[in-house]
């Protein structure tokens, strides 16, 4: 069993040898189920990639986003979407689900119980 850091430098070896150049720092390398690699500029795109991917698999839309709060896919035109962090992908949720997440972490908050929210 190779490790995951050897098949790693493993692949960035065999793609820098495909393209007859050292990968930059940034550059990610993106391996499909079906062995086909996929050199990606930073890690931001990286990710979009691993987004789309699983959307297509879950509802066969790729362009679908998945809603943090409830975890089902919908189309972007019914979700907020909002930037988080620096190098990953932006969050979505729907308005419903935002609103009820927030008047249950409001209630929980001003009662003591726990903080995280289970929807």
């Amino acid at each position: 069993m190779i490790s995951y850091r050897m098949q790693h430098k493993r692949n960035r070896e065999r793609v820098s040898k495909l393209i007859n150049r050292e990968l930059k720092t940034a550059e990610e390398i993106h391996t499909h189920t079906d062995g086909t690699l996929v050199v990606c500029e930073n890690k931001r795109y990286h990710a979009l990639l691993h987004q789309r991917t699983d959307a297509l698999k879950a509802c066969g839309h790729a362009d679908w986003r998945r809603c943090w709060i409830c975890q089902k896919y919908d189309d972007p035109a019914n979700l907020m979407i909002y930037k988080v962090g620096k190098y990953w992908t932006d969050a979505a949720k729907h308005l419903k689900c935002s609103r009820e997440y927030h008047w249950k972490w409001k209630a929980n908050k001003y009662s003591g119980r726990s903080r995280r929210i289970v929807t």
